[in-house]
């Protein structure tokens, strides 16, 4: 019985190993190439961003409407900072196809320009100094045009593959 139980030992393990390269193979070959993912990607990146942006920017409509203090606002700014933070390392961590590095690049600078908009405006609202502010809105400027030449590098990458 002893002689047994290796053999079987050795047939189920041999068994597990092929099961497991199978349906490694089979995954692997249904997954859609890079080139394919990369676009759908960014729909959903930038999608998640607009919608952080949107609710953000109800906060700050909100407090426009003297609903919020500076004291409130400052705070809800500072909750939402590690939000578009974390979105920002999220999107930096991923690597673009070539035709793509320009969507990329200019995201990355659009998020970062926001990012410290926000930044400068939580100054302002703690401080009232108004060159943060000012520097708050030349910043969110920044990060919309680069959001335009993301939208257009990608206009431009899908249509050279036509």
């Amino acid at each position: 019985m002893n002689r047994l139980n290796p053999k079987k030992t050795i047939i189920l393990g041999t068994i597990l190993v092929v099961g497991i390269i199978l349906l490694l193979s089979i995954n692997y070959r249904l997954l859609p190439s890079s080139k394919d993912t990369y676009p759908n990607y960014l729909k959903e990146i930038t999608g998640k961003s607009i919608n952080l942006t949107s609710s953000y920017q109800d906060e700050v409509a909100l407090w426009n409407s003297h609903f919020y203090s500076n004291t409130t606002m400052a705070k809800i700014t500072e909750t939402y900072i590690p939000k578009f933070v974390s979105q920002l390392n999220q999107f930096n961590t991923t690597e673009a196809p070539t035709k793509y590095s320009k969507v990329k690049e200019n995201y990355l600078k659009s998020f970062a320009n926001e990012i410290k908009s926000y930044e400068l405006f939580d100054k302002f609202l703690r401080t009232k100094n108004s060159t943060a502010n000012k520097l708050s809105n030349d910043y969110l400027s920044a990060a919309l045009n680069y959001e335009t030449k993301a939208r257009t590098a990608f206009d431009e990458a899908n249509n050279s593959s036509r």
